[in-house]
């Protein structure tokens, strides 16, 4: 079985808007719902990405493994993201959740970025933008 992270770039301003309406998040990453909202809010189809979880898991337990330290087989991916909350939606796999704009330069330089280009290029821009990142888990 596969597990997929959606992962997206978005402003403070379009947080803020996703937490009070989560059902955006299905319109930004499923393209279903108001895409005219989406638009307002400046979101569209350039500032998401995703990833397989299980790629980043088991490369995130390796280096943990090979360094000698311990972690959370259950959080270790969500520790990557710099998770700061979850948002009230539901894809699949548990509850939304969203990085704070501060933290997203530690998600950058980390092990997602090494494991693919197009993931790299949406952290790379969210860091010069000053934005956060949401995602979701199918």
């Amino acid at each position: 079985m596969s597990i997929f992270v959606n992962l997206a770039r978005v402003s403070e301003t379009a947080l803020e808007a996703i937490r009070k309406e989560p059902t955006l998040l299905e319109a930004l990453f499923f393209e279903t719902g108001d895409a005219e909202r989406l638009a307002a809010l400046g979101l569209g189809s350039e500032r998401v990405t995703g990833f397989d979880y299980r790629t980043l898991h088991e490369a995130l337990l390796g280096l943990a493994e090979a360094m000698g330290e311990e972690v959370d087989e259950d959080q270790v991916v969500f520790d990557e993201l710099a998770v700061g909350g979850e948002i009230d939606f539901d894809a699949g796999m548990g509850p939304a959740f969203f990085t704070p704009a501060k933290d997203v330069a530690s998600v950058r330089e980390g092990m997602l970025s090494d494991l693919d280009a197009e993931v790299k290029a949406v952290l790379d821009a969210a860091f010069a933008d000053g934005d956060c990142l949401v995602g979701v888990i199918s």
